[in-house]
């Protein structure tokens, strides 16, 4: 039972840890997209 308990465990950390990952690089994705659009914005504005 301790063995399976443990496997189980392991892949859920794994899950959680490739989550996170995606998670900052959707964030990482978004601000770049942000950043461009104020920068395109200033461009017009210029």
């Amino acid at each position: 039972m301790k063995m399976k308990i443990s496997i189980i465990t392991n892949k859920v950390i794994r899950c959680l840890q490739k989550n996170t990952i995606l998670k900052e690089v959707t964030v990482a994705k978004v601000a770049v997209s942000i950043a461009h659009m104020g920068m395109t914005r200033k461009l017009t504005h210029l």
